[in-house]
């Protein structure tokens, strides 16, 4: 007897989801369905020059769009919402800028006088237009508008994405100098306005353009744990405010909402930036549900939507390609996560030397995971989805591709050594590992540590095709003394390695314990159970950069023989 189909509500019961538009207002007229963020915007206010760093699609620029409509109009558009009761600051012009696309050293002083001008008129100063209206040197227009347009009376000051000019030119050194020093003027000059009566500044990294992170002028919120869910969304209000697309979604994936929930958590939770309050990426949320709402009877996919949307993958394959920075940290983020001091993770730092951990936390790649009292912040990849993307531009770096994407030889070898290894034929895996080292370019990785290299590739090569979520390195996997763990439909794969300077040298015993492996029989991981294991021994040589010899380990309850 077929099993009946889960039913969820009616497709035109739902909410309607907005995900091109960061209009405040646009989401209240159209009736979209809208997180209630507005809870500590006053307190936010209160600060006085506040700065937020989060990574890109986080929801900054409607954060943005929602205090210019309360400086301009109060609060009449906010019925129902929680900054309703709480909102006591009269009415301000707002001057409201996005540095998104400022990117051009020889067009940037003047793209900033437009922009000026600009948001001076959009805050109902129309006359500005006449103010100086050949005048391309920011400091003499500035001067002259606030003189004769603004006439000394206090203002609101919102800029969204104020790192752009600088994280757009991370591949060309001589952008970023040129656009730091534009930069630099600029904030120094608004830093020493005695008018502005509001100051929000958001972006994604943090530079060192002007004294603002090292000195009291602006209150850094990043990791404050009272702002760790001021943008993004919480378990709760995934639970609450979603909750019909939950339920009609789970029903199209034939699974429960718990089941569903549970998926959404491995691809787009984890996002942390105080080390205690963790949340979900809004721009992964909105898509993966906007799917229902637009095709109410096709299966949605669990897809990595903020990657795609947010040209951080091409962003950080060119910053690669450009700096070539030391890799060695990857095989402890993908082991046991790295840890950074409190000042590292919210430090500024020029780009010629940047932490490229760092930069990959503040980029929203990495995340933090843990609070480590008196030694700082655990990080790792912030979750399956992220992990997965950054996985395959890594080795699409370190196989020197000309592109962020593997191309379909790399991706058809990596079929292969999976579909050989769920086969248990060692010999066809092998081949096709070695095929796959033999692309590699290990000019771009000199590491200290070169078994440390050839460990990370088995885990990008496995994660092509098996997934983040399924491949971990030694000391991130709770059983087990591999120092590659995997998952492949039910079975538990233990990979050992070993390196020797020559295809000829003699290896040394290597032996894999199955007692400890056994340990995994019947546990769960993720929605598997794991119901069969299967080891095997691999010998590289660092003169050729090949498996060399190599060995199955059969699951008998005592040792088994060394190669």
């Amino acid at each position: 007897m077929a099993q009946s189909r889960p039913q969820g509500p009616a497709a035109e019961a739902l909410p309607h989801i907005i995900t091109t538009s960061s209009d405040f207002l646009q989401f209240r007229e159209r009736h979209a369905l809208l997180i209630d963020k507005t809870a500590l915007l006053q307190e936010l206010v209160d600060l006085g020059r506040v700065f937020l760093a989060r990574p890109r699609r986080f929801g900054k620029s409607l954060l943005v769009s929602m205090l210019t409509e309360l400086f301009t109009s109060g609060t009449q558009h906010f019925a129902g919402m929680a900054i309703a009761e709480r909102w006591h600051e009269p009415r301000y012009p707002v001057l409201q800028l996005s540095f998104l696309d400022l990117r051009h050293p020889a067009t940037f002083e003047r793209d900033l006088c437009a922009l000026w001008r600009l948001a001076c008129y959009d805050a109902g100063f129309e006359d500005v237009d006449e103010c100086l209206p050949e005048c391309h040197e920011f400091a003499v227009l500035a001067e002259h508008i606030e003189r004769e347009v603004l006439q000394n009376q206090p203002y609101v000051v919102l800029i969204d994405e104020w790192d752009d000019p600088l994280s757009g030119n991370l591949h060309d050194p001589a952008a970023f100098a040129a656009n730091s020093a534009q930069l630099r003027a600029f904030y120094t000059w608004l830093r020493d306005r005695p008018n502005i009566h509001f100051l929000l500044v958001t972006g994604i990294a943090r530079y060192p353009v002007s004294t603002w992170f090292c000195s009291d002028f602006i209150t850094d919120i990043g990791l404050m744990a009272q702002y760790g869910a001021l943008v993004g969304f919480t378990e709760e209000e995934l639970r609450t405010s979603f909750a019909p697309y939950l339920a009609h979604a789970a029903a199209l994936r034939h699974q429960s909402a718990e089941e569903l929930l549970t998926h959404l958590c491995s691809f787009y939770h984890g996002f942390c930036f105080d080390g205690q309050v963790r949340v979900y990426n809004p721009w992964d949320i909105n898509s993966f549900f906007e799917q229902v709402e637009q095709e109410p009877e096709v299966t949605p996919e669990l897809m990595p939507f903020w990657m795609m949307n947010a040209h951080a993958p091409t962003a950080l394959f060119t910053y690669l390609k450009a700096l070539q920075p030391d890799l060695t940290c990857l095989d402890q983020i993908k082991a046991a996560g790295v840890v950074l001091t409190a000042e590292e993770t919210c430090a500024p730092y020029e780009v010629s030397t940047a932490s490229w951990v760092n930069l990959l936390l503040q980029t929203g790649f990495l995340t933090i995971t843990e609070h480590l009292p008196g030694r700082g912040y655990r990080c790792n990849f912030t979750n399956a989805a992220v992990e997965n993307v950054c996985s395959e531009l890594i080795l699409a770096y370190v196989l020197d591709q000309a592109t962020e994407r593997l191309n379909t030889e790399v991706i058809n070898l990596a079929q292969d050594m999976v579909a050989a290894l769920q086969e248990h034929e060692l010999t066809r895996a092998v081949q096709a590992i070695n095929a796959l080292l033999s692309r590699v370019n290990f000019a771009l990785w000199p590491s200290p540590a070169p078994e440390a290299r050839y460990r990370l590739l088995l885990v990008l090569f496995l994660q092509v095709i098996l997934g983040a979520p399924r491949v971990r390195q030694a000391g991130a996997h709770p059983t087990g003394r591999g120092d590659v763990a995997a998952i492949s439909d039910h079975e538990f794969w233990a990979f050992e390695l070993q390196l020797v300077p020559t295809a000829t040298t003699k290896a040394e015993p290597i032996r894999l314990a199955p007692p400890d492996l056994e340990q995994v029989i019947g546990m769960r991981y993720g929605q598997q159970v794991v119901t069969s294991w299967y080891g095997v021994v691999l010998v590289i040589s660092a003169a050729t950069h090949q498996v060399c010899a190599w060995r199955e380990v059969t699951p008998e309850p005592s040792l088994n023989p060394a190669i």
